[in-house]
């Protein structure tokens, strides 16, 4: 059963590192977000997780780039 996410949801995109992990840890634990998409972005990639508004907005004041297709950032009301 695949979950999606809800409307009002941000996903966040994480990077790729050639770097082949542990056994024990999943793919794409431990490594850090590079962008922040809204739900439903066509552009977010197979390697995300959705995160609380308080999180992504976090994370696009902290410096994570923000999708130019979905603009997470506009719709988060965060001003440059």
């Amino acid at each position: 059963m695949v979950r999606r996410p809800r409307s009002g949801s941000v996903l966040i995109r994480r990077q790729r590192v050639t770097i082949h992990p542990s056994p024990t840890r999943g793919i794409g634990n431990g490594r850090p977000p590079i962008e922040v998409h809204v739900g439903g972005c066509y552009a977010a990639g197979k390697r995300r997780r959705t995160v609380p508004r308080d999180e992504a907005r976090r994370l696009l004041t902290s410096g994570v780039r923000a999708c130019t297709h979905c603009t997470p950032d506009a719709q988060l009301r965060i001003l440059d």
